[in-house]
């Protein structure tokens, strides 16, 4: 019996969700890929208040659901060569943990990984200035709700033992989980610049600033992709706004602006804002009784289904042996043999980890052409080449978050990335950039398309 070779696609849901979240991903890939040469798990480990189990506890039990899938398509004659993991909101954290618990166990040597996409993840936490008071209410209530989830996205946790958040430690260029994201031939992130009360577009992008605060969001190609933009910083002068036109084909570009509210919806927010000091209460009423009595319902399944947080296999792995055998870094640098990718091989290795603008000075490598090439995709997505390491990591100091989220940013993007911005006019962006709510679709046909298979 001849061996069937495949390309097993992870796919992770966010707080709350489960798999159906992620339903318009999952057929888009089927779609894009019928045959037995692309499978897709879309896990269904960690639904509804498991989420709240911590990024640890939902990175294990991921880790383990992925484990157990191979085995079972090896069982049935399907081998798997190839792995990606595509993760949306926590979804993306979840991967992030679940790739370093595979990577220590030597699993990447056996299945080589691809894709390691996260769309609207929080991949710096969601921790605001503690000078604030709101801040602190904030975080408190996070805390308070998600439980171990909530502790591990403000950085109010200790995941070693020695006042590190576990975030930080997802950052450590040092640690197991920056080594198991470093031997993907591609990263991405999707972000979102707007409507995303969820996931600010700094912790998504894994950037310093929002550049769209100061430069207008332009739409590169309003026919094919018009969710996706660019900051207009990045464009030349004739690259905005207007009838400017790609290599004999007449597109335009446009400014991302707001779009005129529906009718019925205007109507819908008068009635909301006449009878707002009815339902206001109400509504807070309601989320303070619902999110309170999820969260009595995780403290009481916690006191019967004991969840083991086991870090013996980090330590193990992390110790002084182990970093200098595995260690990433070579003279600060990072080591060719670790990060090279097809996508890398082309760009300047010598950049840093900053964010950096390709030069754009007008849109005429725009194709018309059904098969979009390199050249096209290349005004569309932001590459951040891979760089240098940063130094020692600052103290983790709450009152100094700056300093460390500084760190985190140089760190991650030290590995090399593609960054995809996306512009979405509706309400709840945060769902509609997966297509959960609304037709905006285009993001998620852009990140099928540019998937190495």
């Amino acid at each position: 019996m001849s061996t069937i070779e495949t390309h097993l696609f992870v796919l992770h849901h966010g707080l709350w969700g489960n798999p159906h979240h992620l339903n318009y991903i999952l057929k888009q890939l089927k779609k894009a890929h019928p045959t037995d040469a692309v499978t897709v798990l879309n896990s269904e480990v960690n639904e509804g208040l498991r989420t709240y189990d911590g990024v640890d506890g939902c990175g294990d039990r991921l880790a383990q659901r992925v484990e157990k899938t191979v085995e079972d398509l090896e069982n049935k004659g399907i081998s798997v060569t190839k792995i990606s993991f595509i993760g949306y909101s926590m979804g993306g954290l979840f991967n992030r943990y679940a790739v370093g618990r595979l990577h220590a166990k030597s699993f990447f040597s056996k299945h080589t990984p691809y894709n390691f996409i996260t769309v609207a993840t929080p991949n710096l936490g969601v921790r605001k200035p503690d000078q604030y008071t709101t801040s602190l209410i904030y975080h408190s209530v996070v805390h308070f709700v998600t439980l171990r989830t909530g502790s591990q996205i403000t950085l109010m946790d200790d995941f070693t033992g020695h006042g590190e958040p576990l975030l930080v430690v997802l950052s450590d260029p040092r640690c197991v989980f920056v080594k198991a994201l470093a031997q993907f031939k591609k990263r991405v992130v999707f972000a979102n610049t707007r409507n995303d009360i969820m996931v600010r577009y700094t912790t998504a992008a894994i950037e310093n600033s929002n550049p769209y605060r100061k430069s207008e969001p332009i739409v590169l190609d309003v026919e094919r992709f018009p969710s996706i933009v660019k900051p207009r910083s990045a464009l030349g002068e004739n690259g905005v706004g207007g009838e400017t036109k790609s290599r004999g084909i007449g597109r335009k570009t446009r400014v991302a602006g707001k779009e005129p509210w529906p009718r019925q919806t205007l109507g819908f927010l008068s009635v909301t804002i006449v009878l707002s000091p009815v339902l206001l209460p109400l509504w807070i009423v309601l989320m303070t009784f619902g999110l309170n009595y999820a969260r009595l319902k995780v403290v009481r399944k916690r006191k019967t289904e004991k969840i083991d947080y086991d870090t013996t296999w980090f330590e193990e792995f992390n110790s002084d042996k182990q970093l200098s055998n595995r260690a990433v870094l070579v003279s600060g640098s990072v080591t060719s043999a670790t990060l090279a990718s097809p996508e890398d091989s082309t760009s300047s290795s010598s950049a840093s980890g900053s964010t950096r603008f390709d030069p754009i000075s007008d849109t005429e490598n725009l194709r018309d052409e059904d098969e979009l090439d390199e050249s096209y995709y290349s005004l569309l997505v932001r590459v951040v080449p891979p760089g240098e390491f940063p130094g020692e990591r600052p103290p983790v100091n709450t009152k100094d978050i700056a300093t460390l989220r500084r760190w985190m940013v140089d760190s991650m993007n030290a590995l090399g990335w593609e960054k995809i911005d996306a512009s979405i006019p509706n309400t709840n962006a945060h769902a509609a950039i997966v297509v959960r709510t609304g037709p905006y679709v285009d993001v998620m046909d852009l990140l099928v398309r540019r998937l190495v298979i």
